[in-house]
């Protein structure tokens, strides 16, 4: 959600990590993740593929936030920085994004070998958005997301994180509701 937005603020709480995780369930990142982190940053793809958090600091020295503050300002900041209203967009260039792909294709072929079908799907979906634009690469992300979402990978990361103790009651990845935390909010 904080990828679509105009400007993205953090606090520096010990306990503040950013990044897409879906990978490590056997997923793609949905609700444009694959579409809006590809234009936002150079590594995007490492940070997909692996599914790595980054620290406030972190995540403002590659450009993910905008500004990380201590969490005393950081509403005060926020909204600051929202009545500036919106600056240019800072994407970068088709050729980067592009190169980013290929390269993380070759890596990612070597080390996986074919045995985790999220990471091909990721590379392929991140592709698709930069060779035919952000609405196919949506559609394409949104299907491949219910595809993976299917897998015995998926199924199996999934039942793990929520109970080891049973499985699901559907295959849907029901196991997101036990930790989930949104946009610097934390679980108790």
């Amino acid at each position: 959600m904080a990828l679509a937005c105009d400007a993205r603020i953090c606090t520096l709480d010990d306990k503040t990590r950013l990044g897409l995780l879906e990978v490590q369930l056997g997923l793609l990142p949905g609700s444009g993740g694959t579409q809006r982190l590809p234009r936002l940053l150079q590594q995007a793809l490492p940070l997909i593929l692996t599914g790595k958090t980054l620290r406030a600091k972190q995540a403002r020295r590659l450009g993910l936030v905008d500004d990380a503050v201590p969490q005393a300002i950081l509403l005060e900041t926020a909204v600051a920085r929202a009545l500036k209203g919106k600056r240019a967009s800072r994407a970068l260039r088709l050729r980067d994004r592009v190169m980013q792909a290929l390269l993380a294709q070759r890596e990612t072929a070597r080390k996986t070998h074919g045995n985790y079908p999220a990471a091909s799907r990721i590379i392929d979906v991140v592709r698709t958005g930069i060779e035919r634009g952000t609405v196919v690469g949506h559609q394409a992300e949104a299907s491949a997301f219910g595809e993976l979402a299917m897998t015995p990978v998926a199924r199996s990361a999934c039942w793990a994180a929520a109970s080891p103790a049973s499985p699901p009651s559907t295959p849907a990845c029901r196991c997101a509701s036990k930790d989930v935390s949104l946009q610097g909010a934390t679980t108790p």
